[in-house]
């Protein structure tokens, strides 16, 4: 090889180089999350789906999980199965880390609900028999009137509820007068501290809670109609 091919070489490899090392130092590292997932008794749960943005993971049969490649910054993660209340929690990831989730089985809730039957509204009011019921299993929040589950960052309006969902009365989510839990929408039914206490009826519009004294809130048949409905969504 002469020495002006030599050379000619030699600023090929220089610019080459000159290209490839500033694209490896400039490289972001990435970070894992991984964790278990537990049910409210403590039982692991497999086949838990678990998203960090377009990353997705299942849980193992020992109810863990990992996603690997993450960029640092706010991540969102969320997780989900049939028949539980999904949870949703927002990290900020500078370094790997473990996120363990329990989640509540929305049976659970109505169990727990179902407990309180025929305890008197004078005891425990519509929105306090909500908040005490949530709480006893796990989706904890700060007492709220009817009125402001709306405003709690830890609810979201769901347009077709799933049991254990909130349901709310009124005119507007705003402005509810009257708040139960749903235990089963294809009947239509819900649990609540109505008038005559803690007891299951419907909210079809004929048998749903109301009193028709209330002419300017209610709809023609004499009862609140359904202002909304509300799903936990934050761990």
């Amino acid at each position: 090889m002469n020495k002006k091919n030599s050379w000619i070489l030699f600023l090929t490899l220089f610019i080459l180089m000159c290209s490839i090392i500033p694209a490896f130092a400039a490289a972001s590292p990435t970070y894992s999350i991984s964790g278990t997932i537990k049910d409210s008794s403590g039982k692991v749960l497999s086949g838990v789906k678990v998203a960090v943005g377009s990353k997705h993971a299942m849980t193992l049969p020992n109810g863990s999980y990992k996603i690997d490649g993450l960029a640092k910054g706010n991540q969102a993660i969320a997780i989900s199965l049939n028949g539980y209340v999904a949870a949703n929690r927002s990290i900020r990831l500078v370094s790997d880390i473990a996120q363990n989730f329990t989640l509540v089985k929305r049976d659970t809730i109505i169990a727990k609900a179902k407990t309180y039957k025929g305890t008197p509204h004078r005891t425990l009011d519509c929105s306090h028999f909500v908040s005490k019921v949530y709480n006893q299993v796990g989706l904890t929040y700060a007492y709220s009137d009817c009125s402001k589950i709306p405003a709690v960052g830890k609810f979201e309006a769901v347009s077709t509820p799933l049991p254990g969902d909130i349901i709310l009365f009124g005119s507007s989510p705003s402005k509810s007068e009257h708040m139960g839990i749903v235990i089963d929408p294809a009947k239509k039914q819900f649990i609540g501290s109505q008038n005559g206490g803690v007891a299951i009826t419907t909210y079809d519009g004929t048998k749903a809670w109301g009193n028709p004294k209330y002419n300017d809130k209610v709809n023609p048949v004499g009862y609140y109609k359904i202002a909304g409905f509300y799903r936990y969504k934050a761990q």
